[in-house]
């Protein structure tokens, strides 16, 4: 039994290849992927703690000034809703048009 030795040379050429092939394709976009969505959720609890102290703050006013106040920040809410699906259907929109100028 012995040992080839442009047999081990070429594994370890293969190996280092696939390495650099991963670490191209899989490695770099998954790190991307998980800052982008561990900025998600930075973003999300920091708008929790936020939504958390306007409520507490809420909780000293009196209930008429207390249910004003609700009311205004939910119809505050429904229009930024609306606005960000408005803008996202006319970049849909835009999108679409350019694909079918570029289809021509």
């Amino acid at each position: 039994m012995s040992i080839n030795i442009s047999e081990l040379i070429w594994t370890v050429i293969c190996f280092f290849v696939l390495l650099v092939v991963l670490k191209k394709l899989l490695f770099d976009p998954l790190v991307s992927f998980m800052a982008a969505r561990d900025a998600r959720i930075q973003d999300g609890l920091s708008a929790g703690r936020t939504a958390q102290q306007q409520l507490d703050g809420l909780a000293a006013l009196s209930p008429s000034t207390r249910a004003n106040t609700v009311s205004r920040l939910l119809r505050l809410d429904a229009i930024t809703k609306a606005r960000d699906d408005a803008r996202g259907k006319m970049t849909e929109k835009k999108r679409l048009l350019q694909a079918i100028g570029k289809g021509d």
